[in-house]
């Protein structure tokens, strides 16, 4: 193939001289904003293949705890194909809320832990079971949510900052004025402190973060889990 695509009507289209670099270029601009967007939807993408949806309200909760399980595969997978700078998050970190001491990465939550959805560690630093991991010393840790709810003070001082992922996360209307209704946005500045404006209406499967019962949101009452 040439340097150009021909097109029926004689117009052509250039192709980038060397893909490789353009590809290599684009990776080196990854954003862990990106990074915890691309996990969230993806994990969703995949989970619904497998037991999409319904109306009823009460397939919520069971979703989405299914699709926060995906999230390890899927970010598992990224680092694995070399997606710069993937391997620097971690999904599903449940830490001993008594000891501060890492029990698990990956898997569902555990009762008596933090269960973080999202930890991105600073450039030069990992974590793995049997580590300890203390108030902001993880540079973003990020809570999925496929339904409301936001993002709790607990889960936020682990990071530098703590981030709801959400549908409206790293969108272009993320950057309006707090008077602005959205679903959910919120953003925890430096030293854990959570900022947000959030829209009044019904959240939907919101259920308990540490894998315990439930709770009313909205009209409805959900089982224990996460969205």
């Amino acid at each position: 193939m040439g340097d150009s695509l021909q097109g029926l009507s004689g117009s052509s289209t250039s192709l980038p001289q060397n893909p490789a670099e353009k590809l290599s270029k684009l990776q080196g601009e990854n954003s862990l904003e990106d990074i915890f967007t691309f996990i969230r939807n993806q994990a969703g993408f995949e989970q619904g293949a497998k037991t999409p949806l319904t109306f009823n309200s009460a397939s919520a909760s069971p979703f989405g705890t299914a699709a926060h399980a995906q999230a390890s595969a899927v970010r598992d997978e990224m680092v694995r194909i070399g997606f710069k700078d993937a391997d620097r998050v971690y999904s599903e970190v449940a830490v001993n809320k008594a000891t501060g001491t890492i029990t698990q990465i990956g898997g569902r939550p555990i009762r008596g832990h933090q269960n973080l959805d999202l930890v991105a560690m600073p450039k030069g630093q990992s974590l793995s079971v049997g580590q300890t991991l203390g108030p902001g010393q993880a540079e973003v840790v990020g809570d999925i949510k496929y339904g409301g709810g936001k993002i709790s003070q607990a889960h936020a001082n682990f990071g530098q900052s703590g981030v709801t992922v959400n549908s409206t996360f790293n969108s272009t209307n993320a950057s309006v004025s707090p008077g602005t209704s959205l679903a959910s946005v919120e953003a925890a500045p430096r030293g854990g402190q959570i900022t947000s404006w959030s829209d009044p209406g019904c959240q939907i499967g919101t259920g308990g973060d540490d894998g315990g019962p439930g709770r009313q949101s909205g009209n409805h009452t959900v089982a224990g889990g996460k969205t």
